[in-house]
């Protein structure tokens, strides 16, 4: 009987020394797993600590739980537990609560360009992706997402369109005949003058396509494409041109053309012309 109760401490003492050394064994494995995550994280904070990129993590009541590099003028720790309603009444957090409620609604991420104006009055933009944030059984529980700012972008865009409506204004109003239309031909202004050189109103011509106007019967050296045009960029070209005008007679016209934005995209061509001559119309036809 002895020996029986050796025999099962000893297999017992057996079974606990193997369960020992594989709980030893996860241990291991689990303080390497924690060790790497701690490395990619720090990697991670190091990459984005003097970045304009934001990364955070918040609940469904959007108060954050995890956030690096804030943008909000606080140190991330402070934002903890914390929802963009209770940092202030700036426009910027209300639109990041209007796009992190409307992920959590519709359960599929958005990107959006957030506007922020500080309390001075500074505007600043943010390039924003929200996604949302699931348990293991697929339910959301959360948002991630990420905040890149893209003030300088932003504001070099509008002094853009601002100078593109200048120009577009310069052109209407202009004495001389001209047009202007981007890479595909489709006339994107006019100046009032050349629309009664060719007989059209304003806005009939504003958004149809200039070569729908040349003549493609006559010879090859008297048409301009806006493709062979391409070639000779970013310096002008010229050409002389038959063009059917409004009333359905032909007339010749002398384009100077010459890029606007050569290389950016999408590219526009200011076309100024001079009438030459007009073909009287048959009155049998």
């Amino acid at each position: 009987h002895r020996h029986h109760l050796e025999d099962l401490v000893k297999e017992r003492t057996s079974q606990l020394s193997a369960a020992n050394l594989l709980l030893q064994s996860e241990i291991a494995e689990r303080k390497e797993a924690e060790l790497a995550l701690q490395e990619s994280e720090e990697r991670f904070r190091l990459a984005i600590q003097h970045s304009k990129l934001m990364a955070w993590q918040c609940d469904r009541d959007l108060r954050f739980t995890w956030v690096y590099n804030s943008h909000f003028g606080l140190p991330g720790n402070e934002l903890l537990g914390r929802t963009p309603a209770e940092l202030g009444n700036e426009q910027g957090m209300w639109d990041f609560i209007a796009h992190g409620r409307e992920v959590l609604a519709h359960g599929s991420g958005t990107r959006k360009t957030i506007k922020h104006v500080h309390t001075d009055g500074g505007e600043h933009y943010f390039d924003q992706q929200v996604e949302a944030l699931r348990d293991a059984r697929g339910n959301i529980v959360g948002l991630i997402g990420i905040s890149l700012e893209v003030t300088e972008r932003v504001l070099a865009e509008q002094r853009l369109h601002r100078s593109e409506e200048s120009f577009r204004l310069m052109i209407g109003h202009s004495a001389e005949p001209m047009m202007l239309v981007d890479e595909s031909g489709t006339i994107e202004c006019i100046s009032k003058k050349a629309a009664d050189q060719l007989g059209f109103p304003e806005n009939d011509l504003i958004g149809t396509n200039v070569q729908r106007l040349l003549d493609w019967s006559g010879k090859l050296d008297l048409t301009m494409r806006l493709e062979d045009f391409l070639q000779h960029g970013p310096l002008p070209a010229r050409a002389v041109l038959r063009v059917k005008a409004n009333n359905g007679s032909w007339c010749w016209i002398d384009v100077h053309a010459s890029f606007v934005n050569y290389g950016q995209k999408p590219e526009k061509y200011l076309l100024k012309f001079e009438l030459i001559d007009t073909e009287i119309k048959n009155s049998s036809q």
